[in-house]
């Protein structure tokens, strides 16, 4: 599993898929997750974006999937997420 750290020090989760060598380069494709879904809802697209040359990224939320939860009594609010 890969994270990055943001500047507050939340660990999000992305993945971070590559076309196959030789395909032409075309644009990535990120895929953001709306409230309350993870990155798995965008699964299923990810083999045909590859097919076509596509990088493909899929990302969750804090407190979302496989990214940072909050710690103690004070959860994040929605701007934090």
């Amino acid at each position: 599993m890969a994270h990055l750290t943001t500047a507050a020090g939340v660990r999000l989760y992305y993945e971070h898929h590559r076309p196959a060598a030789g395909l032409p380069p075309r644009p990535a494709v990120i895929f953001s997750c709306a409230y309350c879904t993870i990155h798995e809802n965008w699964r299923g697209q990810v083999a045909p974006l590859l097919a076509a040359g596509h990088a493909v990224v899929l990302w969750d939320l804090r407190a979302h999937g496989d990214s940072d939860v909050p710690i103690g009594p004070a959860p994040w609010t929605i701007d934090d997420v």
